[in-house]
This record gives structure tokens, C-alpha cells and sequence, in this order.
């Protein structure tokens, strides 16, 4: 379901633009020094934002351990097997329900948090950011990997 309409979306069943940017980006994110630090990943669908850093060559990117999130069952489900077939090591990783707006549930708060793609309804904003300021430490690096997204119709086509 989307969140701020309650009706389905499969949203987090596709890859978007932003993930495959962050992919491309990866070696990037060494400048900071992120490596072998806690992860939570918002909104993760997928997941290959986070896989993307725990499957680089890079020790300055790849993290401890890398928590999953999305408030869609079944696009966890999916992200779990996406998880298993690239042999992510059981103990890097969780996945967990997680309704943007309410705390993570952690005893310890994450070095780092993760989004791709995650901005496309205005109204999921304010409790992204809620959420992620309640789950990363004060010193904690929030990266956002978007591109805004397009639809186009009949009456507004492409040109």
C-alpha cells in the first residue's frame, strides 16, 4: 500500500533511476569514510541500494552490518531474496517492517542512513525525515540517491 494513500503500490518491486545512480556513484562514497559502519536503509524495495555497498570492492564503503527497511511486506520479501542469492552473510544484515514516522526500534542508533528513490509523494517527507533523524547518531551521514520522477500522459507527453 502507498502510505499516504492506502491504496497498492508496487513501488518497491522496481529498480528506479536513483538506485542505478547510487550504484554508479559507489566508489564515491569512500571519500567519507563509511566503511565497516551501521546501516539502515529506508524505503530499501529491492534492495540493491544497500547491496550495492555491501557487494563493493572497496573496505571504505562496505558496512558492519546493514538493516533493511520498507513498510511493504512484500517487497521485503523480496529484498530477503535479493539478499540470498548475492550470499550476503546472515549476520550482515536485518530486515524489518518500518512505517516512516514511528522510531526503528534499535537499541543503538546507525552510523549512516540510506535512501534511494524515496521522495516521490510530498506527503512522505516530513516522516521520512522524522524517522531518520530518531535512528541515525548526531554525527550520522544521511545519503539520498534521487532522481525526480516523470509520468507522463496523453495530455503531457514526453518531448
Amino acid at each position: 500500500k502507498s502510505q499516504s494513500s492506502g491504496q497498492y503500490d508496487a513501488t518497491g518491486h522496481c529498480v528506479w533511476a536513483g538506485a542505478f545512480l547510487l550504484v554508479q556513484c559507489i566508489h564515491e562514497l569512500g571519500k567519507f569514510d563509511i566503511g565497516k559502519k551501521r546501516v539502515i536503509e529506508f524505503g530499501c524495495g529491492t534492495g540493491i541500494g544497500g547491496l550495492a555497498m555491501m557487494l563493493a570492492n572497496d573496505t571504505s564503503i562496505v558496512p558492519s552490518n546493514i538493516c533493511f527497511t520498507d513498510n511493504d511486506p512484500d517487497a521485503l520479501r523480496v529484498c530477503e531474496r535479493n539478499c540470498k542469492l548475492n550470499n550476503l552473510p546472515e549476520t550482515s544484515y536485518s530486515i524489518r517492517e518500518l512505517t516512516w514516522g514511528e522510531d526503528a526500534d534499535e537499541e543503538d542508533l546507525f552510523d549512516i542512513a540510506l535512501a534511494t528513490d524515496v521522495l516521490y509523494d510530498v506527503d512522505l517527507i516530513k516522516p521520512l525525515f522524522t524517522t531518520i533523524s530518531r535512528s541515525i547518531r548526531a554525527e550520522g551521514i544521511f545519503i539520498l540517491s534521487h532522481i525526480p520522477r516523470a509520468c507522463y500522459n496523453e495530455n503531457y507527453p514526453p518531448e
